[in-house]
């Protein structure tokens, strides 16, 4: 099956979110970063993952940091959010917030603390795809969440259209 990938094709680089030695977001650094990935040959940015010390900024943070990252890439690659969290209100509440910033694409882990069954995951997702509309890959990443998406759930989640990739 071809699947829409929202034009997510090729090198995907993590970012880094820099920080002033007041432990504040260095704005000019992070501009100049996104800048140099992209000059680099990165074909997508994957802004606010754990690279991008996205549970350490709080959510206006989080917000001011995809505005600018999107802002400083100004269309030339796609820009894919980092959007997790254990609780599914909060993700799609997160992933409201990132949609309304501009932000086409999310990557999302699996529940982490909750050790959610595989109907748990599969339902976390959809309800994220089903608020926000976005493309969505899915992370799976058991040393963090303390579980895993397992094949089975993958293909449901694919099959339903609710994923485009996974990492």
């Amino acid at each position: 099956m071809e699947m829409e990938t929202g034009g997510i094709r090729g090198l995907g680089t993590a970012l880094v979110t820099p920080f002033t030695e007041d432990g504040r977001v260095d704005w000019d650094a992070l501009e100049r970063f996104v800048d140099f990935q992209i000059e680099g040959g990165a074909n997508f940015l994957v802004a606010l993952g754990s690279t991008g010390e996205a549970s350490t900024l709080t959510e206006g943070e989080q917000v001011q940091v995809l505005k600018a990252v999107l802002k400083t890439a100004a269309g030339r690659v796609p820009i894919v959010a980092g959007c997790t969290h254990n609780s599914t209100a909060e993700l799609v509440a997160r992933g409201l917030r990132f949609r309304a910033a501009g932000v086409r694409h999310l990557l999302s882990a699996s529940p982490y603390y909750n050790k959610p069954t595989q109907e748990g995951i599969y339902r976390h997702f959809r309800a994220l795809k089903e608020a926000t509309g976005l493309n969505i890959a899915a992370y799976t990443i058991p040393s963090r969440t303390a579980g895993n998406i397992l094949p089975e759930t993958i293909q449901r989640l694919v099959d339903h259209g609710l994923i485009f990739a996974l990492k």
